[in-house]
C-alpha cells in the first residue's frame, strides 16, 4: 500500500510540475505579443491604454451609485 501511494505521489508532482511549466511559458508568450503589439502601435496603444482606463473607472463608480 505505501508503495503504491508514493507512485500515485510522484505522478502528481510530475503533472503539477508540467502544468506550472506550461502556464509559465503561457504567460511568457502573452507577455512578448503584447509588448511587441505596443511597439508596433507606438503612440496609439498608449492611447487605448487610457481610454480602457477611464472607461472601466466609469464603469465602477456607475455600480456604486447603484
Amino acid at each position: 500500500m505505501i508503495h503504491d501511494g508514493s507512485k500515485i505521489h510522484k505522478i502528481l508532482t510530475k503533472c503539477i510540475k508540467r502544468s506550472k511549466a506550461k502556464a509559465l511559458s503561457a504567460i511568457r508568450l502573452a507577455k512578448d505579443a503584447s509588448e511587441s503589439g505596443h511597439k508596433r502601435k507606438n503612440g496609439k496603444g498608449m492611447a487605448s491604454h487610457k481610454d480602457n482606463q477611464h472607461l472601466t473607472q466609469t464603469v465602477s463608480r456607475h455600480n456604486f451609485d447603484k
